[in-house]
């Protein structure tokens, strides 16, 4: 197959796959390339991620408001992204890499959360603009952008591109309507509720983030069914775990407390008279909850409810035979009896206890994470003090990311058992910047807050003022 390939910044025609056809190769004025270095092999799969990879570190590193760091230190992480980008626009993953939508914003989005002349003026906008036109899929071909050239056509396109136009200060209206962008998300929207990565798919949490953010960038977010959309990401807020699912039926996910656990404050921001009214979690009573784990624990109750009553009945039937045994003063009698009194006793104490313990797992589950909240973790509400609707939800949450998403030796996680790794870390500490920015209430107190998040961009937003006042003198 014919191929066209970029080498040390030219392109040169050549052909890939099998056979003894010429494989594509620098040009004669090009330099020697550098000395091989060996990777392993788990790493080649991110080669193509290495833009990524610098915005989640730095953008993990800013929430945490730590430095950056020594080595490689600022100048060098600049330079590499400056590599990344093509000359004819956008940015691939990597050097060298073809120019592509997810890596072009990953690096702009870095470039902003570094700030400063020196790695703002790394961006070719006028290049960047031509190369997001480029991606657009006319109105009268079903709309969208693709990822890059030739690729395949979803909402991650849609966002972005218009999210990397927003940090640049460039016009997001032209770049909307060039490709017909609110009429196509509007058509990602599934019967569920959430948004698909094109028309027909299964609604999923990353891909209802960009189809919504997009809308709120181009302040049209009243596109979408607002009220499904809201009703289906506050269901899929585990009751339980208190994080979110990506979809329905599936695991929950510590990533998507950015993905969906934006969307409620995304709506409440930008569509405020339907937001909130759509997430009513923190208005379900216990006994409406009919979850497995729910039902599980309400069937142990009843069982030790019908085992309790039956050995209370033994208990005060003992209790009688001891008593009428004392009462006519059969010693031979009176000492078996009480034993058996006793055991009886003891026996429905145990039970008694146990019933206790089960009603009270009853409400953890029903409640959640939220229970264990209500118990009197620092930064929580006082007992008796009224708290802002979805506030409970947002203190689930963050329960779940700080006792279950936090690796003892550093990082964030899926959730107990994984391994942690920079996109989990970047996006769990979003989504609990997200979380008390939206909710008021810091659990754990003031040493666990976190700067505030642009909500649309998901960059620092003291450093997207300072990026777009830059551009726009520009």
């Amino acid at each position: 197959m014919l191929v066209r390939c970029r080498v040390r910044g030219q392109f040169e025609w050549g052909w890939a796959g099998g056979g003894s056809q010429p494989q594509c190769s620098a040009t004669s004025n090009a330099r020697d390339p550098a000395p091989y270095t060996p990777y392993l092999s788990g790493f080649l799969g991110l080669d193509a991620s290495r833009t990524w990879l610098c915005y989640w570190i730095l953008h993990g590193l800013v929430l945490l408001e730590r430095p950056f760091p020594a080595q490689p230190d600022r100048d060098s992480i600049i330079t590499f992204l400056a590599s990344c980008q093509d000359p004819e626009g956008g940015f691939g993953g990597g050097p060298y890499q073809l120019p592509h939508l997810a890596p072009t914003y990953a690096a702009v989005a870095a470039l902003v959360t570094l700030g400063g002349p020196q790695a703002l003026s790394v961006i070719d906008r006028p290049a960047l603009m031509r190369f997001l036109l480029r991606m657009c899929i006319p109105p009268e071909q079903g709309g969208g952008m693709v990822m890059h050239d030739g690729g395949e056509v979803d909402v991650r396109g849609c966002y972005c591109a218009l999210a990397a136009c927003h940090m640049l200060n460039l016009d997001v209206q032209t770049l909307a309507d060039c490709c017909g962008m609110v009429d196509f998300i509007r058509r990602c929207q599934s019967y569920e509720g959430g948004i698909g990565g094109e028309p027909g798919n299964e609604a999923h949490g990353g891909y209802t983030y960009c189809g919504l953010a997009a809308l709120c960038l181009l302040d049209r977010c009243q596109a979408l069914d607002i009220p499904s959309l809201g009703s289906w990401v506050a269901a899929l807020q585990a009751p339980f775990e208190g994080g979110y699912a990506g979809r329905t039926n599936k695991l929950v996910d510590g990533c998507y407390s950015f993905w969906q656990g934006a969307v409620l404050p995304l709506l409440d921001r930008y569509a405020p008279s339907n937001a909130r009214a759509t997430d009513t979690r923190t208005e379900q009573r216990p006994d409406q909850d009919l979850s497995p784990e729910t039902l599980a624990a309400r069937a142990l109750v009843h069982s030790l409810a019908v085992r309790l009553e039956a050995a209370e009945k033994l208990e005060a039937k003992a209790e009688a035979a001891y008593s009428s045994a004392v009462h006519a003063q059969n010693d031979a009698a009176v000492s078996n009896l009480q034993h058996a009194a006793r055991t009886a006793q003891h026996a429905s104490q145990r039970l008694r206890e146990g019933l206790d313990r089960a009603r009270s797992q009853v409400a953890a589950v029903a409640h959640g994470a939220a229970a264990l909240v209500a118990t009197g973790l620092p930064g929580a509400p006082a007992a008796g003090r009224d708290v802002a609707q979805g506030s409970v939800c947002a203190q689930s949450l963050q329960v779940w990311l700080l006792a279950a998403c936090q690796e003892l030796r550093g990082g964030m996680r899926d959730k107990p058992g994984k391994a942690p790794d920079y996109y989990h870390t970047c996006y769990c500490l979003a989504g609990l910047a997200v979380s008390q920015a939206w909710s008021g209430v810091v659990v754990g107190g003031p040493c666990n807050a976190l700067p505030t998040v642009d909500l649309r961009c998901n960059v620092r937003a003291d450093a997207l003022a300072d990026a777009r006042a830059w551009f726009s003198g520009r």
